[in-house]
């Protein structure tokens, strides 16, 4: 469990949904961005290093609790708050965003793990014979 989880939960006024909502679509858009860069680096991996690749798991390993914290509040919301129809329909366009982003952030940290073998600091421990061969056998 990640610190972000292990400490209690903060609650938030039913005024913040339209802030959360900010930050649920920025974050969305964000993670689409990053998952499409990975992406395009699966062909050439070594065009990343191990640092970006560390920055990148620790980062969505940690939007990942986030998502969590967010559900949470939502639904803290719908159980103790009157909506208004427009707060309702707020908050079901962003719980279909963390639908979304709890599937990228995933596919993210899954396609970051596997571009760890491959980036240019794994390239440049490697010797001429097994370039040559990774090179032959592709």
């Amino acid at each position: 469990m990640t610190k972000i989880m292990e400490k209690q939960q903060n609650w938030h006024p039913i005024s913040m949904p339209p802030m959360l909502s900010t930050m649920i679509s920025g974050q969305l858009e964000e993670a689409k961005n990053q998952y499409e860069n990975l992406f395009k680096a699966q062909s050439k991996p070594y065009v990343l290093n191990d640092e970006i690749l560390e920055r990148v798991i620790k980062v969505f390993s940690e939007q990942l609790d986030f998502i969590c914290l967010y559900e949470n509040q939502i639904s803290k919301w719908h159980d103790e708050e009157t909506l208004t129809t427009k707060l309702e329909a707020d908050l079901a366009k962003s719980q279909s965003q963390l639908q979304e982003l709890s599937t990228v952030v995933p596919n993210i940290l899954a396609l970051a793990d596997q571009l760890k073998s491959g980036t240019i600091e794994k390239v440049m421990k490697k010797s001429d014979l097994e370039l040559g061969l990774e090179f032959f056998n592709k």
